[in-house]
């Protein structure tokens, strides 16, 4: 039956509704039609209602996850940046001309050692350049950021090989 149709019937007045059995049984009829369709469209309704709802915890879900996403991509961006600033840049360049220096002077001072007549002294000044690349490396690995650490590794390196070096010599022996 037509929206229109149930609206006429149900709107019919009072004195046509009853005014003979078959107009009471027609209305009744519509009226059991329209409740039935009351509780589809409520049942309909609710089925809309839940669907919006999971629709809203999943928007809520995303921007909270959008959110956290951004706030670590500017996290990261942030220290990117302040990795690669020109300040930190050219600390970095200083540190390794220095480490550079360093390792340059003490490798001259391990082929001067290389080449000393007594056996102790070669040792005893090879095991306090090996002390003295330890205690570099210590210094370093205290700055605490990617540069030290790399430049106090190369020191440590340094320094086994010092070792070594100085094993190498007393076995010779």
């Amino acid at each position: 039956m037509s929206d229109t149709m149930l609206f006429g019937i149900l709107r019919m007045p009072l004195d046509m509704v009853l005014s003979d059995p078959l107009s009471t049984a027609q209305f009744h009829s519509c009226a059991q039609g329209a409740a039935a369709l009351i509780e589809q469209q409520a049942a309909r309704i609710a089925e809309l209602e839940e669907a919006i709802r999971k629709q809203a915890n999943a928007a809520r879900c995303l921007a909270d996850a959008t959110i956290r996403d951004a706030s670590i991509r500017q996290e990261l961006a942030e220290k990117a940046r302040a990795e690669s600033s020109p300040e930190v840049l050219a600390s970095e360049r200083q540190a390794n001309a220095m480490l550079t220096e360093e390792n340059e002077r003490l490798t001259a001072r391990i082929a001067a050692l290389e080449s000393a007549s007594k056996d102790a002294i070669r040792r005893e000044a090879i095991e306090q350049a090996a002390k003295h690349m330890d205690s570099r490396a210590a210094e370093f690995r205290g700055c605490g950021n990617h540069t030290a650490d790399t430049m106090a590794r190369v020191f440590e390196a340094e320094a086994d090989a010092i070792r070594a070096l100085s094993q190498k010599v007393g076995d010779q022996q």
